[in-house]
């Protein structure tokens, strides 16, 4: 929202027109900006306004020449310059009668730069009726795109302010949400008068006979010669092969769907080419771009469009935060957290443990300690946290929580040797990919032998200093989004076709296409191509080759399956029939 007040537009050809006259050359010079301004060019604007804005007994044109200066920078994105220049300004000008003008331009171009506290507050120094209009439109435009942890902050630091309310009501209305998030959701319907129907709706589903599906995704076809294949995109191949298959299964579920490909090849500029596609405007599903530095460009298209979206493989619930349209297929690193912290608790009994015999016996404390330790990567470190914050609220506590790194063990491998403590550790969380920290952290648990839980990620799985048999002696849980039953006759049926169809054993990717496309297929049948409504009360529903999915109240997928080893044997550890 880059506009200036017409009434200021008016007063300034008044003042020209009554105020200067003998002042030839810089009213000459100020209309040539001014025209500049009108045509858009605003460097040229900003070159004729830049010499206006210097004091002298002749200029009768400082002020609004810096104001004209300032709103040419906002439109060239030369922030910081026309931030300035609005300082000078109020320094200058502090008592001018278009001072908030300058404001609500001064805070235009704090928004610009996401500097949302800034903005706000300014924008909240206005009286005028006309301008505080204006504002709450500038402030909703833009507090619109902010992400839902900026709105909690804004809201906390302006508790009043019924925009920042509303659209943080709208961001939370389509985001995943813990007890707190809830009942702030809650407070503010009620305290703002936001009832759902206030909240910006979805626009109508549409049920048709035939689907069209966009697969934005790096096939990278410039490298498809045998000289410049590379291996690392093979996993797209086997995404996209899944998905045709599941075509090929929703024939036979009653429902038809084209799939339309676009090679994204890993770019920004290539993304934003495939979407002024006419055609795009017109699918029915897009699913990708895969990287998730490609994906925000494809989210503002769907939310703009109204056209729903999938990201296929990432973890980061911001891709989708806020925004209706777009989902998941994966589960956030929150909903991983989340549900291993309620298996947790439904599992790993509290009770005070009995300890020793004769006169040495007694009863040890109740056990609701929890260590974490967490790897070096970003993503370890989120899990971790992530899992901090939901078992703290299930009422247990953190009496550990540490990075860890491969050379730096000591500290870890002390607290493990510690077998008094030990005795009041309810479970150990510990979020490190990495084999030699693995290897360490199961060896100690060993030399200890206490079989007190572990719940860890899934990639310790595929670690071969490690065997499934000391992962069943010392009750390690995993994090398993990727379970496959592959005794299954949906996995091996699915398996045969894929070898038929593409010559290779299929790996994950391939069974996450299937399930991917033929999961939204059947919403897309069932709800038409605004599935998100009828997604949400749709419930868990079980996989056609992965275990499940639950979208309810969510765009990302919140169900994951936790597996440990009993008898040998990968079984999970959270079934559905005890969800509750």
């Amino acid at each position: 929202m880059k506009k200036i007040s017409y009434a200021l537009s008016f007063l300034i050809l008044y003042f020209v027109s009554n105020n200067v006259l003998g002042q030839t050359d810089y009213q000459g010079q100020f209309l040539i900006g001014k025209n500049f301004l009108k045509e858009g060019k605003y460097q040229q604007a900003m070159d004729v306004f830049g010499p206006l804005t210097k004091e002298s007994e002749e200029n009768n044109f400082e002020a609004y020449s810096a104001y004209y200066y300032s709103l040419a920078a906002l439109k060239l994105g030369k922030l910081n310059e026309g931030k300035a220049m609005v300082m000078q300004i109020k320094q200058r000008y502090p008592d001018w009668d278009k001072i908030e003008d300058v404001n609500y331009l001064y805070a235009n171009l704090y928004f610009e730069q996401q500097r949302y506290f800034q903005a706000v507050k300014i924008l909240n120094t206005l009286n005028s009726k006309e301008l505080k209009q204006e504002a709450d439109k500038q402030k909703n435009f833009y507090l619109q795109k902010a992400p839902l942890d900026t709105l909690k902050n804004l809201q906390k630091l302006f508790p009043n302010d019924a925009v920042i309310a509303k659209n943080l009501v709208n961001k939370l209305s389509y985001a995943q949400l813990n007890e707190k998030d809830k009942m702030l959701l809650e407070y503010l319907r009620q305290e703002f008068k936001l009832e759902k129907e206030a909240v910006e709706a979805t626009r109508a589903s549409v049920k048709k006979q035939e689907y069209h599906v966009a697969v934005l995704f790096p096939f990278m076809e410039k490298q498809l010669s045998p000289e410049a294949w590379s291996k690392s995109y093979q996993y797209v191949f086997e995404l996209y092969e899944g998905m045709k298959i599941a075509i090929d299964s929703l024939k036979k579920d009653g429902v038809s769907v084209v799939l339309h490909p676009y090679d994204t090849e890993k770019d920004d500029s290539k993304v934003s080419q495939i979407l002024k596609s006419p055609e795009l405007a017109n699918m029915d599903l897009i699913v990708g771009p895969i990287f998730p530095a490609n994906y925000p460009l494809v989210a503002e298209f769907a939310l703009r469009n109204k056209i729903s979206g999938i990201n296929p493989l990432s973890n980061n619930i911001k891709l989708v935060e806020g925004n209706p349209y777009v989902f998941l297929f994966q589960p956030s690193l929150e909903a991983q957290a989340g549900r291993a912290a309620e298996m947790a608790v439904a599992k790993f009994p509290a009770e005070p443990l009995a300890v020793g015999t004769g006169k040495k016996a007694h009863t040890a404390p109740e056990r609701k300690n929890v260590y974490i330790f967490f790897g070096q990567e970003n993503r370890d470190s989120l899990l971790a946290t992530r899992y901090k914050d939901s078992i703290i609220l299930k009422g247990f506590a953190v009496t550990q929580f540490e990075k860890v790194a491969k050379d730096k063990l000591k500290n870890m491998q002390k607290l493990l040797s510690d077998s008094a403590k030990l005795l009041g550790v309810n479970h150990i969380f510990i979020a490190a990919n990495d084999q030699v920290i693995a290897a360490n952290f199961i060896s100690q648990m060993e030399i200890s032998k206490f079989s007190t839980p572990v719940i860890t990620r899934q990639e310790w799985l595929q670690f071969p200093l490690l065997t499934f048999e000391q992962f069943e002696r010392r009750n390690v849980h995993f994090i398993n989004p990727d379970y496959i039953d592959y005794d299954s006759y949906a996995v091996q049926s699915f398996r045969n076709t894929f070898l038929k169809k593409a010559y290779i054993i299929p790996e994950i990717y391939a069974y996450q296409g299937y399930d991917m496309m033929r999961f939204f297929g059947n919403a897309l049948k069932n709800y038409g191509n605004v599935f998100g409504p009828g997604l949400s009360a749709q419930g868990f529903t079980r996989g056609y080759t992965l275990y499940g999915y639950n979208f309810t109240n969510s765009n990302s997928n919140l169900f994951v399956p936790i597996v440990k080893f009993e008898g040998n044997k990968m079984v999970v550890a959270n079934p559905v029939d005890q969800i509750k």
